[in-house]
């Protein structure tokens, strides 16, 4: 119905089309029974990992007849002597009894490992239900399922939708904190805005803490854009291709053959503008700032009016802006390393004030480190905050 002509009729407080909402809901709930499908596929797969419990009970049978060898506590060591068939005995049960308790640690450690998988597949499905993020009464159910299924221009929707579940929390949250005028004023301009893009990205403005007037004066230098050239290059620094999971096997160095560098016409966002300094921190801080916060990425990428396209300037803006944090952090002379409570600092400053997270530095450096994090990632990641690691040497991954 949405493909075939309904007509172009407005609904919602912010004026979408009729037309977008049908295909929004139809995608909408395509995601919700994959979702149901998914937890379905978990919860009866769930009887399978009941072979923890069989290692565990095989273990405690084990040790109970181990201890049936050995007779009574009172009968076995008579007159503290220990013939040749008792010695026997005894060694046996220890051997056969350290093994059952082997079986229990590693029935232990199998519950845990199936505990983990599931509440990582639920939660994955969980997360899909993102226009339910939006709970201020302030915008219609129309309103927050567009929001919520609107996608970065040119760029496979699912994987790079403009508000993440985060977004749209803390965007309801601060929706709802708007004095009467600044409420009229948002709706305002939410149904001027030319294309679900720009709209989606006024919200994502609003999610990152910035006052109406910030966001009114973001809207008159993007306003009428073309959603690939302004909101796409300009506003969204990673997008996530649709063959991003492919595997093509590992470069030389170790590294993925399929990977997609982040650039802004040809120049990429890295350290000193071609990787030749040691600001990978700070580097990465800029632009995990800038992929939460679309005012700050557009001031980077578009200058003072938001309209340049120019990559040597860009360059320039972005190094200044790297040389800024990484002073801020108290990072090393000649632009090279920074410490552990510079690191927290700059991200506390420049994406927390944004997500209104704190942030902690988190070392990788074994297997343990990193199944240690993940719960606490994953978590972040739900709630659509930034997460970025740390290896043996101190250094950020960057773009």
């Amino acid at each position: 119905m949405g493909r075939k002509g309904l007509p172009e009729v407005w609904v919602g407080d912010t004026s979408v089309l009729a037309s977008d909402v049908v295909k929004a809901a139809g995608r909408a709930v395509t995601q919700m029974s994959e979702a149901f499908q998914g937890c379905a596929t978990v919860m009866l797969s769930w009887p399978t990992r009941s072979a923890p419990q069989r290692k565990d009970e095989r273990g405690r049978g084990q040790l109970l007849e181990q201890k049936k060898t050995l007779g009574g506590k009172d009968g076995f060591f008579d007159n503290l002597h220990e013939n040749d068939e008792e010695e026997w005995d005894r060694k046996n049960a220890a051997h056969f009894g350290s093994y059952a308790v082997d079986l229990m640690h590693a029935a232990v450690a199998d519950a845990q490992e199936a505990t983990r998988v599931a509440a990582r597949d639920l939660n994955k499905w969980a997360a899909e239900a993102r226009a339910g993020k939006m709970e201020t009464s302030e915008l219609t159910a129309v309103d927050k399922l567009m929001l919520a299924d609107t996608g970065v221009a040119g760029a496979d929707t699912e994987l790079n939708e403009i508000l993440t579940a985060g977004d749209l929390e803390r965007a309801s949250a601060r929706m709802d904190l708007l004095s009467l005028d600044d409420e009229t004023a948002m709706e305002r301009m939410l149904a001027k805005s030319d294309s679900p893009q720009e709209r989606a990205y006024l919200m994502k403005a609003l999610a990152a803490g910035h006052s109406v007037a910030e966001i009114e004066t973001f809207q008159n230098k993007i306003h009428g854009e073309d959603p690939a050239w302004l909101l796409r290059r300009h506003l969204t620094p990673v997008v996530t291709a649709a063959d991003s999971m492919n595997d093509e096997g590992l470069a030389p160095d170790g590294s993925n053959n399929n990977k997609d560098y982040v650039t802004f016409d040809g120049q990429r966002w890295i350290q000193g503008g071609d990787g030749s300094e040691g600001t990978c921190v700070a580097s990465s801080t800029v632009t995990s700032r800038a992929m939460v916060d679309p005012v700050y990425a557009l001031d980077l990428t578009g200058g003072p009016d938001g309209q340049q396209d120019d990559p040597e300037a860009f360059k320039q803006r972005l190094v200044a802006e790297q040389h800024r944090l990484h002073t801020e952090g108290d990072g090393g002379a000649n632009w090279g390393g920074m410490g552990p409570e510079g690191q927290e600092r700059i991200n506390d400053t420049a994406v927390g004030s944004a997500t209104g997270t704190d942030y902690e530095r988190q070392d990788l450096s074994s297997a343990a480190d990193r199944r240690a994090v993940q719960p606490r990632s994953r978590s972040r990641w739900r709630r659509g905050g930034r997460c970025r690691s740390t290896s043996r040497a101190g250094r950020a991954p960057t773009p």
